[in-house]
């Protein structure tokens, strides 16, 4: 530890101190010790004296003796004859500033100092926490103060589970204007929080962002705490109340508080220009919780790690950093930053010239509004991704080997290779295929892009006006170097693309992917149920069924069809605590039937006891089973309905009624019931309250639709349990007459904001710093801006106006509160839908129960089975619609001789292989005969019988049971021949 930084500290920690006992004294004879002490709309007290000491401080005269400790923390300055090591006394001395700086911020506020003011500032976004700001008084020029406990609850959980990487702490001033706005820009391109306090000579670095036109608040990320030094205490009270509310800790932890920060809260200090006696001291506090300070001016460093997990304290002149100017020198500050800290930033924007996001999905591009395509029935297009060693790969490099489309005529197709090249230390082979089936997902999101298939059958447009915007080959390697890292970097480490158009390399490179396709495909074959101790369970639908668990195995994938065996493994291994768990088969009770110990007992235990046993081969025994309370009302056929009675009674009379919710351009519309789910209610249910006085009560793993950035491209949906204070989900403008906040439909999706800063039109009407935060997610756009282009270029209106004309509105979660069932309900209920796969619970847009892909049923006079796909609205020989079928399948009952399954199960030998395998099907869905002809060929080839498949009926030739046994027997069907099923 540096003598210099050590006296400097101890030095300042001590005048700080006497300057909060001369403060604390003045306020106790002027006001009295009675007075009330508080951050206004803050929970823990004061907290970092909370925190730190347990004391619970509500009044003025509860905080001598926290003024006493601080003190007892003091140390005597060094003597200059003096060299010993002095980590402890000047750890302990910024442990004082900081208890000492939030006894002055305290009393401040008593006397209405706090938050600071400031001429000519204006926050922008969410209101702050000083009650002038929030009530729109005259606290046009306050600042923060400290953040109140929505935005602590809504940014605090994003930084201890990474979705935002880390905060800084900015103390001083730039060098230049210039340089302070390219330092905030390249943090908050990085997703970082910035708190700002402090001054030099007067100056702050607050003034600076004020006067390049930089809007701070809370939807920005640029937290102006205040203009003295003492203000950035907020920062480190605003850690420490993370700890409390997100690890669980309590007050007087001070160690856990502080091991907990270091682990989880990835959090640094910038110090810009002279650091004074006073910074010293702050920097000695803000490193006992981890936090390593990197100064912009010469001072000593402290290069050993210990407290923090890197360097303690790092000096960069900024003058002498190495850099064309000062705006590179100022990027390569804040990397240095990121550095120290060990902050694992995730890339969140996606880098191209057309708008990006979910929104874009399911997006069609027509032939004659397309510019190019590559793959379908005039060229081909194919997609592979391999993993290779870490020195093989240049992050970020993208290369476009061969001719782009500029000289290719309007219209035309041509041949394209994607080649993906990833690395990662977690990064296994068998991942591969897993990040490989997202490259369609990926290249969905962008406007004017249409993809459809995978691997070797892909088939890619683009739009003319997408290539008029300037989107080119280049940004497919773009889309995928964000979207991997942002989605799988906890896989991922580096990223390489190579977009194949030259015609050698381009038949080179396909024969390479096709090797690597088939092998998988053997690798999966290879693998059976008996080579493997463990399979895995699934338990995604739990939202909809709680009794339903999935046991995937080599040879048995989950009945949604989505998830094979490996696909479980690469889940399990991105995310330990999700909803894959490996579990060890056990002892074998029945090897026919697949029957094991150990599956029974995890299926008793995630059933909820609700199934006792389960037979993984077939369906007469113990088959495997498939999935809000009685209260909850919903649109059937446009009137309000009690689910519970709704459920009780469609499943007396099953009337084909359609359920409102939301189609995908946010309008009201009616999607077919194809059956109804009623479970026995868990223990502990989540009730969720709105602003515009919603309130819906449902399973934890139910899933609500909510608009969050970090969700881009996946969809809006979240579990119950997920759902945070602040949050925002889609409700129904117009619920049985209920009012709501006019205001809040002002407010539109993150999506709307990428689709406006995405369109060169919005250039000429909304500023730049307005475009950048809608880029970027800093904040959601209002539906003034909107309008405001859509007047300007109204050619802009076919992407925008669906923001606009819509049937919901953005409602703010108000409270999300854990019930304890106590036998209030019984049991609880879901719907399955045909076309749109949700509904509107409440008023709330919730998703719908749509467990498996296909059902199968015993047909007793064929002596077999039919399979029925989800997508076949037909008459069936059982005299059942797959609606009605579902009903039977699902919810978590266990049904001999009904089974719902994913289409993908039919091509496994285990297939119902106690009960006889697939040539017990005698009558299956016709859409399946088409969408699996090759693999449904290669089965009837294994089983010893190429005319297999057109042995089986389907609802072409007969929908009863009398023409499926007239043709059976004029085909010869094998079944009729095989033993008896029961």
């Amino acid at each position: 530890m540096s003598r210099y930084i050590a006296t400097r500290a101890i030095r300042g920690a001590n005048l700080i101190t006497q300057e909060a006992e001369a403060l604390l004294n003045k306020a106790l004879k002027e006001k009295g010790p009675e007075t009330p002490v508080a951050f206004p709309n803050t929970a823990y007290y004061l907290p970092t004296i909370f925190g730190m000491t347990g004391r619970e401080i509500t009044k003025l005269g509860e905080l001598p003796p926290v003024l006493e400790h601080a003190k007892d923390l003091l140390h005597p300055i060094p003597s200059a004859q003096c060299w010993t090591p002095y980590l402890g006394e000047t750890l302990d001395s910024g442990m004082a500033t900081l208890l000492s700086a939030e006894i002055i911020e305290a009393v401040r506020f008593i006397y209405g100092e706090e938050p600071g003011s400031i001429a000519g500032f204006h926050g922008g976004g969410g209101s702050f926490t000083s009650p002038d700001m929030a009530e729109g008084g005259d606290g046009a020029g306050r600042l923060n103060g400290p953040i109140d406990d929505i935005q602590l609850r809504a940014w605090g959980i994003q930084l201890v589970d990474g979705r935002m990487p880390g905060f800084a702490a900015i103390v001083g001033a730039a060098k230049s204007n210039e340089v302070a706005v390219k330092l905030v820009r390249e943090l908050q391109k990085r997703n970082i929080l910035i708190f700002l306090s402090g001054n030099v000579n007067g100056r702050s670095v607050i003034h600076q962002l004020m006067e390049e036109g930089v809007e701070m608040g809370y939807d920005t990320y640029i937290v102006p705490f205040g203009l003295d030094t003492l203000s950035a205490i907020y920062a480190l009270g605003f850690a420490t109340r993370s700890a409390l509310t997100f690890g669980g800790l309590k007050g007087g932890q001070a160690k856990d508080i502080l091991l907990y920060n270091r682990q989880r809260v990835f959090a640094f200090v910038l110090a810009l220009g002279e650091v004074d006696d006073l910074k010293y001291a702050a920097a000695a506090g803000a490193i006992n919780y981890g936090f390593p300070v990197i100064a912009d001016t010469r001072i000593p460093q402290i290069l050993p790690t210990g407290v923090t997990q890197y360097e303690h304290v790092i000096s960069m002149p900024f003058n002498e950093i190495e850099g064309k100017d000062d705006l590179e020198r100022a990027e390569r500050l804040v990397q240095q930053c990121i550095e120290t800290r060990g902050v694992k930033v995730k890339i969140t924007e996606v880098p191209i010239p057309v708008p990006y996001g979910s929104a874009f999905e399911g997006e069609v591009v027509r032939k004659g509004d397309m510019r190019v395509e590559f793959g379908g029935k005039y060229s081909r297009a194919f997609e592979y991704l391999r993993m290779v060693d870490m020195d093989q790969v240049e992050d970020g490099k993208i290369e476009v080997i061969g001719p782009g489309f500029d000289e290719l005529p309007e219209g035309k197709a041509m041949d394209m290779g994607i080649l993906v090249e990833v690395a990662g230390r977690k990064m296994q082979s068998d991942f591969e295929p897993v990040l490989e089936r997202q490259i369609h997902y990926f290249c969905n999101g962008a406007s004017g892009i249409q993809h459809i298939g995978q691997r070797d059958i892909t088939w890619i447009r683009i739009s003319k006006a997408a290539a008029e915007k300037g989107f080119n080959l280049r940004h497919f390697g773009d889309i995928m170097h964000a979207r991997f890292h942002a989605d799988f970097g906890a896989i991922v480490d580096k990223v390489q693309v190579k977009i194949i158009t030259d015609p050698a390399l381009h038949a080179e490179w396909l024969a390479k992917a096709r090797a690597a396709y088939d092998f998988r495909n053997r690798r999966l074959a290879d693998m059976t149920d008996e080579a493997v101790e463990d399979f895995f369970t699934c338990t995604l639908c739990q939202s909809f069924a709680p009794t339903h668990l999935c046991l995937v195995s080599p040879q048995r994938l989950g009945l949604c069809g989505a998830y094979n065996y490996l696909d479980c493994a690469a889940s399990y291994s991105i995310n330990p605590t999700g909803p894959n768990q490996p579990v060890r088969k056990g002892r074998m009770i029945d090897q026919v039937k697949g029957i094991y110990t150990g599956l029974n007992e995890i299926t008793v235990q995630k059933s909820q006891g609700s199934v006792q046993e389960v037979a993984m081969y077939s369906i007469m025994t113990s088959p495997m089973t498939a999935c809000l309370t009685a209260d909850a009302e919903v649109l059937v056929d446009g009137r309000l309905r009690r689910i519970g009675d709704f459920v009780d009674e469609w499943q007396e009379k099953r009337n084909g009624e359609q359920l409102s919710t939301l189609s995908e351009a946010g309008q009201l519309a009616p999607s077919k019931l194809l059956g109804v789910h009623k479970n026995p209610a868990p223990e502990r249910l989540v009730r969720i309250r709105t602003k515009s006085g919603l309130e819906l009560t449902l399973t934890p793993n139910h899933e609500v639709a909510v608009d969050r950035w970090e969700r881009n491209g996946h969809g809006p949906w979240a579990r119950a349990d997920e759902i945070r204070e602040g949050d925002y989900v889609y409700a129904l403008k117009h619920w049985a007459g209920r009012s709501f906040d006019i205001t809040q439909a002002e407010v539109l999706p993150f999506a709307a904001g990428k689709a406006l800063a995405g369109l060169p039109e919005s250039e000429t009407v909304l500023s730049p710093s307005t475009l950048f935060y809608y880029k970027t997610g800093r904040s959601r756009p209002v539906a003034d801006n909107v309008r405001q282009v859509v007047a300007e270029a109204p050619e802009t209106a076919a992407v925008l106006t669906p923001f606009l004309d819509n049937d919901y509105f953005l409602d703010t979660v108000t409270q999300v509160e854990t019930v304890e069932n106590a036998g209030q309900y019984t049991h609880v209920y879901n719907l399955s839908l045909r076309d749109i796969n949700s509904y509107l619970a409440n008023g709330v847009h919730v998703k719908n129960c749509g467990c498996f892909e296909c059902i199968v049923m015993l047909i007793p006079e064929a002596n077999g089975v039919m399979v029925v796909s989800r997508e076949d609205t037909s008459m069936t020989p059982a005299g059942m619609t797959f609606s009605t079928l579902a009903g039977m399948a699902g919810g978590g009952l266990q049904t001999p001789g009904v089974m719902g399954i994913g289409k993908y199960y039919l091509t496994s030998p285990k297939f119902i292989s106690a009960d006889g395998g697939f040539k017990r099907v005698v009558w299956m869905s016709s859409i399946l005969k088409q969408t699996m002809a090759a693999e449904l060929a290669e089965v009837a080839a294994h089983e010893g019988d190429p005319d297999l498949i057109s042995k089986i009926a389907d609802e072409t030739i007969c929908t009863d049971v009398d023409g499926l046994l007239a043709h059976l027997e004029g085909t010869g069907h094998p079944a009729l021949m095989m033993e008896p099923m029961f």
